[in-house]
């Protein structure tokens, strides 16, 4: 079964909330409420939830290879990858450096607020790159972007999608050439906005759980499952639950 928590609140995205009507977010241009899994069914969401991965076989994988990522599985089982939208998804991760869950969801709505179209009262869609590229540095210092401000302008003028025939290191090559995407960020968004799933990202918490938790090994002890393998053991470290 998906935890829906884990999975929207996790730090994959950033525009999901959780209302007393469920977890709502503007996908599409509408809002939606999901309450449960029969929600993501009922509105045609399978596939931006991903419930045909294969989790069940990854699971059992990853639980197998030792105690440490077999507790992290056990913790974090019902944690589904998204499949994003690229250009939301960059941008995003563009925001996440040096910060927290909490003050990018602040700034992902505050980008929508000032430049997304309405979707109903109180909620906006995320801009496209359209409406984005009308943003000066000026107007999102204001908003408190600080030095992202500038790499937020530059990707509004020159993102491009990811050719899919690229493989994931030419992918990460053209991603790391743009302003402000170092390694990091790039895997972010090769993995949520292009569900690059042999991707890593590695960020202040999966370095201390690898240093701690798996000396000596990379991402490539978790194949094919790289990318789960990382979302079990960053969820449970951030939350306590894997001391590291």
């Amino acid at each position: 079964m998906i935890d829906l928590e884990g999975t929207l609140l996790g730090g994959q995205c950033f525009g999901w909330r959780k209302t007393e009507r469920g977890f709502q977010s503007v996908l599409g241009g509408h809002l939606v409420t999901i309450r449960d899994e029969r929600d993501i069914h009922a509105l045609g969401l399978d596939q931006y939830f991903d419930m045909d991965g294969p989790y069940e076989e990854a699971r059992e994988h990853l639980a197998s290879l030792c105690a440490p990522m077999r507790k992290a599985v056990e913790l974090e089982s019902g944690i589904h990858i998204l499949r994003q939208d690229p250009w939301e998804a960059t941008i995003s991760f563009l925001l996440s450096q040096n910060n927290n869950i909490k003050r990018i969801r602040s700034m992902y709505r505050a980008l929508s607020d000032q430049y997304g179209s309405e979707a109903e009262e109180g909620w906006h869609a995320f801009p496209t790159q359209e409406q984005l590229r009308q943003a000066t540095e000026g107007e999102l210092r204001a908003l408190h972007f600080g030095y992202r401000a500038p790499y937020v302008v530059a990707m509004a003028q020159n993102f491009r999608p990811i050719e899919s025939a690229f493989s994931t290191g030419q992918a990460r090559k053209v991603l790391t050439g743009q302003l402000g995407v170092g390694p990091k960020v790039a895997d972010c968004i090769l993995l949520f906005g292009y569900h690059r799933m042999d991707t890593f990202p590695m960020d202040t918490w999966m370095k201390k759980v690898m240093k701690q938790y798996f000396p000596g090994k990379d991402s490539s002890y978790f194949a094919p499952y790289q990318a789960l393998a990382q979302q079990y053991l960053f969820q449970a470290a951030q939350s306590g639950r894997l001391p590291c």
